[in-house]
């Protein structure tokens, strides 16, 4: 799992601060930019899929930390996601984690 998160609106640098950080010899970032799992992920009945469609995100729990497999020799892992924002996500992040900090861009 990641210990920390690059949350903020859309059109408000993500993108960049995920390729920066992720040129960081010491910070690991998903493979997948925006997988969205705190927004869309683990849902009552989990699609068959493992992947959902571009927009939609990461659907499973197993699948989002695949996201990160192999980086367990960085110090940091994370991932940039903009629907992390939102309300919903926010109260999923405190069930699943990560135990670590948040970098959030608004402008």
């Amino acid at each position: 799992m990641p210990n920390f998160l690059v949350i903020g609106v859309g059109r408000a640098g993500t993108t960049s601060l995920y390729h920066y950080l992720a040129a960081h010899p010491e910070i690991g970032m998903s493979s997948v930019k925006e997988p969205n799992f705190f927004e869309c992920g683990e849902p009552e009945q989990p699609p068959p899929s493992t992947i959902l469609a571009k927009n939609f995100g990461v659907a499973r729990l197993d699948d989002y930390q695949k996201l990160f497999a192999g980086m367990e020799h960085f110090k940091r892992r994370g991932e940039a996601s903009t629907r992390n924002f939102e309300a919903r996500a926010v109260h999923r992040m405190q069930s699943y984690g990560p135990q670590g900090k948040f970098i959030c861009s608004l402008l």
